[in-house]
């Protein structure tokens, strides 16, 4: 897999040296090519936000998913159901509270979690490739 080539564009001075302007123009190239290899995969981005989530936390009630996703409580049961339609994450009794349910990444999940970051991680070399690996420390610490 290899980013899209996309043709270069020259732009005004003016234009390209606006901050605003060009992290826009870079979150939305990596927002399109992160979300075709994760539908590739059968998810979108909040599919695999959850999923991250619940590799680095462990079972977590709905609830306090949707809080970390900063979801509604509706729009995480359906996320739920669709990662559960995918065998990704299983629901159970949530201990101490017969009302609510524990989400937890199941064995297939973790699989397709790591295929995930894989293709993700292919993305973000491809698209950050000139960087070197200061670089890229650099950049995460200055966003």
């Amino acid at each position: 897999m290899s980013a899209r080539q996309h043709p270069p564009v020259t732009l005004p001075r003016e234009l390209a040296q606006r901050v605003d302007f060009i992290l826009n123009q870079a979150a939305l190239r990596v927002s399109q090519e992160v979300h075709g290899e994760l539908a590739e995969l059968g998810l979108r981005a909040r599919h695999y936000a959850a999923m991250i989530l619940l590799s680095a936390r462990g079972p977590q009630r709905q609830v306090d998913l949707a809080e970390a996703l900063e979801i509604d409580r509706t729009t995480t049961m359906k996320l739920v159901d669709d990662l559960e339609a995918l065998d990704a994450v299983r629901r159970d009794r949530y201990p101490g509270d017969r009302r609510a349910h524990a989400v937890t990444l199941t064995d297939e999940g973790n699989a397709l979690l790591e295929r995930a970051n894989a293709q993700v991680q292919q993305v973000e070399d491809a698209l950050l490739g000139r960087l070197n690996k200061r670089e890229r420390d650099a950049m995460h610490k200055a966003l």
